[in-house]
């Protein structure tokens, strides 16, 4: 018993020892760099690893993440407006599909890819505006009231428009 207690508190020093020496390499700046180079290599190698762990941890720490995002935004909320700003700048196609994918959230109503050859073979595939005909012609879904009026996707409020009809309707009704 006595043997047991002795190795448990020799194990403990140079643990510490350990631990103490293991600190102080990490402080010492040579040593970071060595540690960066050795980090940015290891990642390189193992990137499928790096990037499961980094999913693990995000799903792992969402309130964490979402409040140090609040408390970032707070502190730095005319640098936040301003990076904003500068990303809408620069991607225009992909604010536009954000824009447009959130609209159709918020649309009420379901109507089908079915439902839409159908009324265009209802139409007898020709614009309802201009009268010509699909070979000619690419029919695009038009809603009569527009959605960002407060429109529905329903089969009431959808017509076929070809592309320039369509265009130059905008989001008049």
């Amino acid at each position: 018993m006595r043997i047991k207690e002795s190795k448990n508190k020799m194990y403990l020093r140079y643990r510490n020892k350990y631990i103490e020496k293991s600190r102080k390499w990490r402080l010492n700046p040579i040593n970071r760099e060595h540690q960066r180079e050795y980090l940015k290599k290891w990642k390189l190698e193992n990137q499928e690893k790096v990037k499961n762990l980094n999913k693990e941890w995000r799903e792992a720490n969402k309130e964490k993440r979402h409040q140090n995002k609040i408390e970032w935004y707070k502190k730095n909320r005319t640098k936040a407006i301003f990076q904003s700003v500068e990303w809408n700048k620069k991607h225009q196609s992909k604010r536009y599909l954000i824009n447009k994918r959130h609209l159709q959230i918020r649309i009420e109503g379901n109507f089908s890819d079915l439902e839409w050859q159908e009324m265009k073979k209802a139409h007898n595939y020709m614009c309802a505006i201009c009268k010509r005909q699909e070979p000619e012609i690419k029919l695009t879904l038009d809603h009569i009231i527009p959605v960002s009026k407060k429109g529905t996707h329903i089969k009431e409020n959808i017509q076929p428009l070809c592309k320039s009809c369509n265009s130059r309707k905008g989001n008049r009704y």
